[in-house]
């Protein structure tokens, strides 16, 4: 806010605290959302990981038959 006939702004500070908890909240979750896409993103690399060592452990196997 800007006084009358001044420089210098003030801040509301209980009205900004109220603004900066709300956003702090949708920012969390947020995170915990991107960090279980994250999870579930590494759980199913580590299962294309483990089938593409049986192809290729299958293949290696019947190049040697």
């Amino acid at each position: 806010e800007k006084p009358e006939g001044g420089d210098l702004y003030t801040l509301n500070y209980s009205a900004f605290s109220v603004v900066a908890v709300k956003a702090i909240q949708e920012q969390q979750a947020i995170i915990e959302s991107q960090q279980r896409d994250i999870d579930t993103l590494k759980n199913e690399l580590a299962e294309i990981k483990a089938m593409l060592k049986t192809v290729v452990a299958g293949k290696n196997q019947t190049a040697n038959n």
